[in-house]
């Protein structure tokens, strides 16, 4: 009895406590989290999208509306630090655990702590901000499942701006490694137009398994309607990408053509082979140097609809003295070498012949700005204008490279891909990397091309460079 009597007393205590607060919608959050010295665990919120006035939603739509559940970083899983952050999704789908990655500051390394969901309630904030986060664990109904929070319309998980003194959060996944966030300007809508958006994102960004999983899904829901044109035509564009952009998926592509008894001419069709009688090259095929600068060479005569043989006009901005250059550089023939000079437009300045040598185009990593030399070779660790072989490599499978851009060797992660006109060289699109240091202070931009992975812009806090 005595028991008894002490249970219901702790109960009304935090009745008490807590009878004056009602769920918090998220800038209250943030308020509560930044009146508290302690760093929050409190990473990310789960909206539920209410359709009965609108069929179409943007995850941003959702951000003065009151969260279903709160997302909370619990301890470590393990010691293990991964270099990169496929490295650690790899971990979480051979573990089957949910998990945040965090990216840490100080090891420049993705760490892996717990995943817990929450109800949005009072009680539940309290606890996640303390030592006693596991007694979120079996509240909400909200699954912290792929399927649920990245495919279903009706979820949207998005991560909390935190701070913390040593990292940020990487990205949430569920038990198959997939990141359960969706972009915050991806629509959320009903049947399966917003699935298909969303395969095309996850195929921007490289995020193959992810795109797998939603085809799988799409295939799933449309499994009473497979003799309609638009599943049969949506299911062969969709392998289309898969074959093109995902070279480890051509086998379940294969098998898919044969499941659904493709004629030969569909089969070739879904290969893309051939691109208006061109060659075309896989997006993680390495070169030698010699096929590099062979194709370098015709993409920058013209071919491959990237350039037109004109030439490359970058500006420069001294961010020390804020002085501004525009130049012009001009690829020259030099016995089968990649050469190219430049040129100052507003002093004339000019190099004479400067060389990209072989080795710098298979494995350089270190990017230098070309106007430090005026001829000879850039040197063999050394690359300028685009990246080397052995950094785009990296950078296709993981989404991220090292790279030294002056002031030592940092990791700078994909954020997104972008398409993009090249204009003035074409009036046609490209994809685009778009790249962050951890700390925030370095940007880059490069072609989304295995033959020319043509730097757009490099913004340090030294110096800034854009191709014009």
């Amino acid at each position: 009895m005595k028991l008894t009597k002490t249970i219901i007393a702790i109960f009304m205590l935090l009745a008490v406590q807590f009878s004056n607060i009602v769920a918090q919608t998220p800038t209250e959050i943030e308020k509560s989290k930044s009146d508290s010295k302690a760093e929050s665990n409190i990473i990310g919120n789960v909206y539920q999208a209410d359709y009965s006035k609108s069929k179409i939603f943007y995850p941003s739509d959702l951000a003065n509306t009151v969260p279903k559940a709160i997302v909370v970083k619990g301890d470590a899983r393990t010691k293990t630090l991964f270099d990169s952050m496929l490295l650690a999704k790899e971990f979480s789908k051979k573990n089957k655990q949910a998990n945040v990655i965090i990216f840490d500051n100080r090891t420049k390394k993705y760490s892996l702590y717990e995943l817990i969901i929450g109800e949005n309630s009072p009680v539940a904030i309290q606890l996640a901000e303390t030592l006693f986060r596991k007694a979120l664990n079996n509240n909400p109904s909200v699954p912290m499942t792929y399927e649920a929070l990245k495919i279903s319309p009706d979820y949207s998980l998005q991560i909390i701006a935190v701070k913390m003194s040593w990292g940020e959060v990487a990205d949430i996944v569920d038990a198959e490694g997939l990141s359960l966030i969706k972009k915050t300007n991806m629509q959320l809508m009903f049947g399966s137009k917003g699935i298909r958006l969303l395969f095309d994102s996850e195929i921007e960004k490289s995020n193959f398994d992810e795109a797998l999983k939603i085809y799988q899904w799409l295939e799933k829901l449309n499994i009473n309607s497979n003799d309609l044109d638009v599943v049969k035509i949506t299911r062969k564009t969709n392998l289309a990408k898969m074959f093109q952009y995902a070279e480890k998926l051509r086998p379940f592509v294969e098998a898919e053509m044969e499941k659904w008894k493709y004629a030969e001419a569909d089969k070739i069709a879904v290969r893309g082979t051939k691109t208006q009688g061109s060659q075309t090259a896989n997006p993680t095929t390495v070169f030698s140097a010699t096929e590099t600068i062979k194709l370098l060479r015709e993409t920058f005569g013209g071919k491959f609809d990237l350039m037109e043989g004109k030439p490359l006009g970058y500006t420069y901005i001294n961010k020390k003295t804020n002085e501004r250059f525009d130049y012009e550089i001009q690829f020259v023939e030099d016995s089968g070498k990649l050469a190219f000079k430049w040129k100052q437009k507003d002093t004339k300045q000019e190099s004479e012949k400067l060389l990209i040598t072989d080795n710098a185009l298979a494995s350089a990593t270190e990017f230098v700005n070309f106007l430090k030399y005026k001829n000879g070779s850039v040197g063999d660790k050394q690359i300028t204008i685009l990246l080397s072989q052995k950094q785009y490599k990296e950078l296709k499978e993981s989404k991220e490279f090292t790279i030294d851009l002056g002031n030592g060797m940092q990791r700078l992660v994909s954020e997104y891909l972008i398409s993009r006109p090249a204009a003035p060289y074409t009036n046609k699109s490209f994809s685009l990397y778009n790249l962050k240091s951890s700390d925030g202070k370095t940007t880059l931009e490069v072609f989304d091309n295995p033959v020319c992975p043509l730097v757009i812009t490099v913004d340090t806090p030294e110096y800034f460079i854009r191709l014009r």
